[in-house]
């Protein structure tokens, strides 16, 4: 199938502005306490699906952002180096980023982050960046002469938004339906706990589980009962949703 002439072999700096993420040159404590200011190293852009994950385990303070770098969110972040590089991510909310990280920000009318980001996860793509960070080097490195080495087909920028907001809509159902299986299987595993080994169930009126099992006619009215109360959490689970 014939490629249309409208699309185009690009290099990213002609598509957006490239910046390298930066840390504080001593990660102590008093950079974190009560801080807010979410910082993102590889392990947050490895686990993402689309958007950045929000499991972020570090926070900076105010004086720990002074002495690194913040950006805005729309961005798109891709690891530079280590096993991981060239992974990718959709920023959805501002943050600080390590010295690890290379930021994405689109120029205007010329390149949607959404479709660039969808660049990096296509086969080809990602085949190469990462024979460019392990060539030469004992640890992978993509170093910014080496990324603009590599090209990008483009569209013109409608298509690009286009198909950016497409695969991310997909992308952001798989997100949400993760979340929620999440919270199902936390709630699961909080009731059980709660009834099975705290033994505090409705209506335990001081009796120990193998006193409800093994008290006459008890077995059948308690199992009846658990599936009724899962019935109905599910039930009231599923409108507040």
């Amino acid at each position: 199938m014939a490629i249309s002439s409208k699309w185009e072999l690009i290099t990213l700096d002609k598509l957006g502005k490239i910046e390298g993420g930066r840390q504080a040159s001593r990660l102590d404590n008093s950079l974190f306490e009560e801080g807010n200011i979410p910082l993102i190293g590889g392990e947050e852009v490895t686990k993402s699906i689309f958007n950045v994950t929000s499991k972020v385990k570090k926070y900076y303070n105010l004086k720990g952002l002074k002495q690194s770098k913040f950006f805005t969110k729309g961005k798109v972040l891709f690891i530079r180096s280590g096993n991981a590089a060239g992974d990718s991510a959709f920023l959805n909310f501002d943050a600080c980023l390590t010295q690890n990280i290379y930021s994405f920000n689109s120029f205007k009318e010329i390149s949607d982050p959404k479709f660039i980001k969808y660049c990096f996860d296509y086969p080809n793509i990602k085949e190469k960046l990462i024979k460019l960070a392990k060539s030469d080097t004992a640890q992978p490195n993509l170093t910014l002469n080496r990324l603009l080495t590599v090209k990008f087909l483009c569209p013109p920028h409608e298509i690009q938004q286009k198909i950016g907001d497409i695969l991310s809509t997909y992308d952001e159902l798989i997100e949400n339906n993760k979340r929620q299986i999440e919270m199902l299987q936390n709630i699961r595993t909080s009731i059980f706990k709660e009834w099975f080994m705290n033994l505090r169930f409705p209506q335990n009126s001081g009796l120990s589980l193998n006193d409800l099992i093994t008290v006459g006619g008890a077995t059948e009215k308690f199992i009846n009962y658990l599936k009724l109360h899962q019935l109905l959490k599910e039930k009231n689970l599923q409108n507040s949703l």
